[in-house]
């Protein structure tokens, strides 16, 4: 089999013009592996704030220990309505993460939830 992929990666080469080219055939081996929790909740949180204009969600992403999803807006700071929005999509993430499906996901686990704003400030 590898000298049939390095032949018709020969062809495909002489084919578009990249002639003198030595084809070298290597096999990766990839392993897949399960989405950890913080992947599997953040796309869906993000679905959720980003779609929604009032949130004015710009990302959303997580990291561990402990597990942290931050949450970032294009609200300043300086913005005399920041921090009650700020609280909004706090609330909202923790109502979100208290259905069953994502309790499951969580396993009990502790998270925190940082609410950013465009000037790098915290608003929860």
């Amino acid at each position: 089999m590898k000298n049939d992929v390095k032949t018709l990666a020969k062809e495909v080469a002489e084919a578009n013009k990249y002639t003198g080219y030595n084809i070298k055939v290597t096999k990766v081996t990839v392993k897949v592996r399960k989405d950890d929790k913080g992947s599997e909740i953040t796309h869906v949180i993000a679905e959720g704030l980003i779609s929604k204009k009032e949130y004015k969600v710009t990302e959303v992403g997580y990291k561990f220990n402990p597990l942290t999803f931050i949450i970032s807006t294009s609200v300043k700071s300086s913005d005399p309505k920041a921090k009650e929005l700020g609280v909004k999509i706090e609330k909202t993430i923790q109502d979100f993460l208290r259905l069953e499906g994502m309790k499951a996901i969580l396993k009990n686990e502790p998270y925190k939830i940082n609410v950013i704003s465009k000037d790098k400030r915290k608003l929860n």
